[in-house]
């Protein structure tokens, strides 16, 4: 028998900026893959064709007043906001740690300021639509996903490698047309 690590605590850290007491819950990304039903002729049934992964989210919800992510709405850099998350996973069984850290680049796309009644307390949310994702446990990275650059890495394994050498991009091969100036 075993029990799972469960998370015990938290930190988040924005810009250089360490959020510690502020954040009172995170929605992690959810990561899913961009499919299209396709039946062709001859096939039983539909199946679904891979084409990418799905727009990436993450959304905060904060204690109170956190100026720095109000004056991140309508930055145009798209990966204007650096997000880390630490998370400390303990199993109650055997007592082993686990380091869970996730890194995301975005921008705040949204902010809901919720229902404010006197002498009560308040949270804000935050929705960050996001280029760029990574997950990291016990210093290994399980998940990278980077949308700009057509990275996708799973487990170690580079799942776009063949398909970002098929276009010429990304450390694939240099083509060029015999033109000498």
């Amino acid at each position: 028998m075993g029990l799972p690590a469960k998370l015990k605590k938290f930190m988040v850290f924005g810009n250089g900026s360490q959020y510690q007491g502020e954040i009172a819950e995170i929605t992690v990304p959810k990561i899913a893959l961009q499919t299209v039903e396709y039946q062709g002729n001859g096939m039983l049934g539909p199946i679904k064709i891979d084409l990418g992964i799905q727009a990436l989210e993450c959304e905060m919800t904060v204690g109170g007043v956190v100026v720095a992510f109000i004056r991140q709405l309508g930055a145009t850099a798209i990966d204007a906001q650096q997000l880390r998350l630490v998370g400390a996973f303990q199993a109650d069984d055997t007592g082993d740690d686990r380091t869970v850290e996730i890194s995301m680049r975005g921008r705040v796309e949204e902010i809901d300021m919720g229902n404010w009644k006197g002498a009560e307390d308040t949270n804000h949310k935050f929705k960050f639509a996001l280029t760029y994702y990574k997950l990291t446990i016990n210093s290994f990275v399980e998940l990278e996903i980077d949308m700009l650059s057509m990275i996708f890495n799973v487990g170690g394994i580079d799942r776009y490698k063949d398909i970002r050498q098929a276009l010429g991009i990304g450390g694939g091969p240099s083509f060029s047309i015999g033109v000498s100036i």
